[in-house]
């Protein structure tokens, strides 16, 4: 099986090694929206729950490259990192340092109670969880589905894509599945894996079809 964890969708199927480098597709494909994206969206709108949603909408608007820096400074110290196995993480946004304009655009009234923490904002464990838990389980699901339709037992696991990188994504599947899959396989570039992967299958394409040409 092959669960192609992207940054939009995530896409799975299930095939059969039935000869030398050949394939057969063992279930119908399925996908659903669910890509890491959407962690980063469950940021932004817990974000707006504290400094205020139009405000959000006004960085959008502008399409700010401050916001943009926000969301990669939350990737990377709260999303990459994130394991739940922690229960004392917590992703820390200093406002004055990451995003400055924020403080430019906030309300009088959000502006006093962010000047009263000193325009930092903690996201705890648990709400850091909530903005993954909603997307890994509808993930957990899809495999739990494509298992059931799987006639033969499922020898490997090929987890790949950009989201596969989440080391709490991996865990979640390996505890959850440990005992239906002989091997999870985790890429060590799940990104490079999927670019990789299609280029080949591309090249054998191009192979056989000379072979009939010929």
């Amino acid at each position: 099986m092959i669960v192609d964890c992207g940054g939009g969708t995530v896409d799975l199927t299930t095939r059969k090694l039935v000869g030398e480098d050949q394939l057969s597709e063992v279930t119908e494909r399925i996908g659903d929206y669910c890509g890491s994206s959407f962690i980063d969206e469950a940021f932004l709108k817990h974000l707006g729950s504290i400094v205020g949603n139009s405000t959000i909408d006004k960085l959008r608007d502008k399409k700010s490259k401050s916001l943009q820096y926000m969301v990669h400074h939350f990737c990377r110290r709260a999303k990459f990192r994130f394991t739940g196995k922690d229960t004392d993480f917590q992703y820390d946004l200093d406002v004055k340092e990451v995003i400055r304009v924020l403080k430019k655009i906030v309300n009088n009234e959000t502006k006093k109670l962010m000047e009263d923490n000193n325009w930092l904002i903690e996201i705890d464990f648990e709400t850091i969880k909530s903005m993954f838990d909603p997307l890994v389980n509808r993930i957990l699901k899809m495999i739990e589905i494509q298992l059931e339709n799987c006639r033969d037992e499922c020898s490997i696991m090929f987890l790949v894509g950009g989201f596969g990188q989440s080391e709490y994504l991996r865990n979640r599947i390996e505890e959850k599945f440990k005992d239906q899959v002989k091997t999870i396989v985790v890429s060590k570039e799940p990104i490079a894996a999927v670019v990789r992967g299609a280029t080949l299958y591309g090249l054998s394409l191009s192979d056989k079809m000379k072979k009939y040409e010929n």
